[in-house]
């Protein structure tokens, strides 16, 4: 415990600035920095958005959603990468690349803010339900059996302005069922 202590009881982490007046950046429940505040002040300001694979029905096999960020002139912060599966079990790799692989399908965006502005990305966000070959190398790997959350505690991956950088997300299922990805992310 820090001795610094939010009006709802949660503790900060912080200190007394030369003034004497207290600064400090609140904590979640695992004692990481919550950035939740700024990511819901983004999404009221129309700048978060989702986007998603839908159901998918398919065999067993490795099916990618990719989201690129070409030529947009805006940076991505993806904070959240999700992978879900009505089989037994699964592995989802996290891949960088800087060419946008341009899967068949348009996955379906989203902005948080309902009737908010289209994003920056609507064209480069991609998925394939039709199995793909997986190549290395891998930023990380997970196995389960529930949904996985690839960006947990905090974490983010930034895609700069104009910069032609992206992440694919492959889920990967060893037998037929139900599946979904699912990615997060603001624009400014």
């Amino acid at each position: 415990m820090t001795g610094f202590m939010n009006q709802d009881g949660s503790a900060l982490i912080g200190g007394l600035l030369p003034s004497g007046i207290g600064q400090a950046a609140q904590l979640d429940q695992l004692g990481n920095l919550a950035i939740q505040p700024w990511i819901t002040s983004m999404i009221l300001q129309g700048k978060g958005f989702m986007c998603s694979t839908g159901l998918l029905n398919v065999a067993a096999g490795n099916y990618p959603l990719c989201i690129f960020n070409a030529a947009s002139g805006k940076n991505i912060l993806i904070y959240s990468l999700r992978t879900v599966t009505g089989t037994s079990s699964m592995t989802s790799f996290m891949q960088s690349v800087t060419t946008n692989p341009a899967f068949a399908s348009a996955a379906t965006i989203t902005n948080a803010k309902l009737g908010g502005p289209a994003s920056a990305l609507a064209t480069t966000c991609t998925f394939a339900s039709i199995s793909q070959t997986l190549t290395a190398p891998y930023n990380q790997v997970e196995v389960g059996t529930q949904p996985l959350e690839l960006l947990a505690n905090g974490q983010a991956l930034l895609l700069p302005a104009n910069s032609s950088q992206g992440v694919v997300v492959y889920l990967q299922t060893y037998s037929a069922g139900f599946n979904s990805l699912t990615a997060r992310w603001i624009e400014f």
